[in-house]
């Protein structure tokens, strides 16, 4: 259902380079993107090319136009950590686009 959602947004994402971080992020199908340079980036999984943790990333700063993070503040050790080091690989003006859970549907609150 999420990627159904996110589906009008990634026409609208054109530029060099979109980073998928996390196992998540990298089972999105982000194909309708405009960005043809998509590098999946985590610490196990099979479609990787990077290996490497969230938050030490070994891209030059200012390089990276988009970020995907698919629900992987939730289990990230350093959430701000994670943000800081996106922040750093960012151009200016870069998209951010995350997901997470909505920790009060999970207590039951609507």
């Amino acid at each position: 259902m999420l990627e159904q959602q996110l589906q009008p947004w990634w026409p609208k994402l054109f530029s060099f380079h979109l980073l998928k971080l996390g196992g998540l992020s990298v089972d999105f199908a982000t194909n309708k993107c405009a960005i043809s340079h998509q590098v999946n980036v985590g610490l196990a999984g099979n479609e990787l090319q990077v290996i490497a943790e969230n938050c030490l990333l070994t891209f030059v700063t200012k390089s990276v136009y988009a970020c995907l993070l698919a629900h992987t503040l939730c289990y990230a050790i350093d959430p701000h950590c994670l943000f800081r080091e996106a922040n750093r690989v960012f151009i200016d003006d870069g998209w951010l686009v995350i997901s997470s859970f909505n920790p009060f549907i999970l207590l039951g609150i609507d």
